[in-house]
């Protein structure tokens, strides 16, 4: 081969090498940028669904949080405490936090009944779980011998001419609470479980207040009787409060219904147990539970103020006797009327009317404990039952000084057994009427803590005549946790 023709190979060679150089330096730059924008497109999701992911959890929380603020204003009454905003279903977190719970307003009696005072809580995305209480410490100087002395019970008095100072000092109205709220989906549900140490013969035994669940528009537990308004109770220190008034805690299954312009109505299957007196034995005895009571309740509150409201409430109460005579079944009943009015924010009445007919159960302080008394028929060979009839009510009057931490509340109370018979079994030194009476002034410095002083007067009227009165100075401290 020629000099010339290596010369042209060669070249031709070299310039081939170049060619597929160049063409594979472009194929590896052009993949190196691709792999790049790959690499960026991938973080850039990657980032914007975590960010995502971080956004919907704060939503979460704050979503979480609103409900527990809202909690605090939506609790019509002890019954009907429960949430009514479901939380975000995203359960991507897990984590349990333990916060805070946020509360306003003083702790005031109102507030107190209506489960409404603060706590801690321990809550993820879609269930949380409330814990507190209150510490209530009181100390108070009886001028009378009294049978009950942890509540100021009329007819409790004792009936002598002695005046015998009795101080104590007592911490059994503190309480503890457990509450829950739950998200199932479908299903949202909250319980309460509440306890004091009101226990018997003077002990500081758990008692139970509370343990029920609200769901949908149903009550079902241990609670309040649906008879009984809770809100419209008065601003009192006395752990009993006052005679003449509807109060009873038992199980129940209640229906509530929401109505237009601030109308509700509730209707409830409670517990039927009541007492009764058998004469023919000298024994008192438990009615036999032969049906649940009845109670409806319609209510309405005011769309212009927090405080303005009324209630007519009902209930039927069958009474049983079952012993050594044929088996007697009677029906008893009761209507009540409660209303507090607000003339301005700082002040308003409270009124309460009630009468009962064999449902004596319900009544606080009802002087005579029995739905019935159960009297030898005059044959000889059967009973009759002889419904007690009982009526009373209070009027109170609150009013807020130049701010809400002070506060002034007085006011009146009166029940009365209904006398239609005088059989051998009545007793002339049993009672017949009972009146009390208070004045108080209660100072909130903070939100969570309360002081007061409050005077209680009552008065105990036999049949016969005679009376009995007494007076008890009392002082308080609250903190609620």
């Amino acid at each position: 081969m020629s000099n010339g023709k290596i010369y042209v190979l060669f070249f031709t060679l070299c310039l081939l090498g170049i060619s597929t150089a160049s063409a594979t330096e472009a194929t590896i730059v052009n993949s190196a940028k691709s792999v790049s924008t790959s690499t960026e497109t991938n973080t850039a999701q990657s980032d914007t669904a975590a960010l995502q992911q971080r956004i919907e959890e704060l939503e979460n929380k704050v979503d979480m949080l609103i409900r527990l603020q809202s909690s605090q204003v939506s609790q019509t009454t002890e019954q009907s405490t429960h949430l009514s905003t479901a939380p975000n279903e995203d359960k991507s977190n897990n984590n349990w936090q333990f916060k805070k719970k946020p509360t306003s307003g003083v702790m005031t009696r109102q507030r107190v009944n209506e489960m409404q005072y603060g706590g801690f809580v321990v809550t993820d995305n879609t269930s949380s779980i409330s814990i507190g209480g209150l510490i209530v410490a009181s100390a108070y100087e009886d001028f009378r011998e009294m049978t009950n002395e942890n509540a100021f019970v009329v007819s409790s008095i004792v009936m002598n001419d002695k005046l015998v100072p009795r101080t104590r000092f007592d911490a059994s109205n503190s309480r503890f609470y457990i509450n829950s709220d739950v998200h199932l989906g479908k299903l949202d549900y909250q319980t309460r479980f509440e306890f004091d140490f009101n226990g018997p013969n003077g002990t500081y035994a758990f008692r139970l207040r509370h343990a029920f669940v609200t769901f949908w528009n149903f009550i079902i537990g241990y609670t309040s009787s649906t008879f009984c308004d809770v809100p419209v109770q008065p601003e009192i220190f006395d752990n009993g409060g006052p005679s003449g008034s509807i109060a009873r805690r038992q199980t129940k299954i209640t229906y509530f219904q929401d109505l237009p312009k601030g109308w509700k109505i509730m209707l409830s299957l409670e517990d039927g147990q009541g007492d009764i007196f058998d004469t023919t034995g000298r024994v008192q005895e438990k009615s036999t539970r032969i049906s649940p009571d009845f109670v409806v309740s319609i209510r309405w509150k005011s769309e212009h103020d927090d405080l303005t409201q009324i209630s007519l409430s009902g209930v039927l109460h069958p009474i049983s006797y079952e012993g050594i005579y044929p088996r007697k079944i009677a029906l008893g009943g009761g209507v009540s009327f409660a209303a507090r009015y607000a003339f301005t924010k700082k002040d308003y009445l409270i009124a309460n009317l009630l009468y009962t007919n064999g449902a004596s159960k319900y009544v606080n302080d009802p002087i005579d404990p029995y739905d019935a008394l159960i009297t030898l028929a005059p044959n000889g060979r059967s009973v009759n039952i002889e419904r007690q009839t009982m009526y009373g009510g209070h009027l109170y009057y609150h009013h807020d000084w130049i701010s809400s931490k002070l506060a002034t509340d007085m006011g009146y109370s009166f029940i009365g057994v209904g006398r239609n018979h005088q059989a051998t079994h009545i007793a002339d030194n049993d009672p017949l009427y009972g009146h009390y009476g208070t004045l108080n002034v209660s100072y909130y410095p903070f939100n969570k803590v309360a002081f007061g002083f409050e005077t209680i007067a009552g008065v105990r009227q036999n049949i016969d005549g005679s009376n009995a009165f007494n007076v008890r100075l009392l002082l308080r401290a609250l903190f609620s946790f």
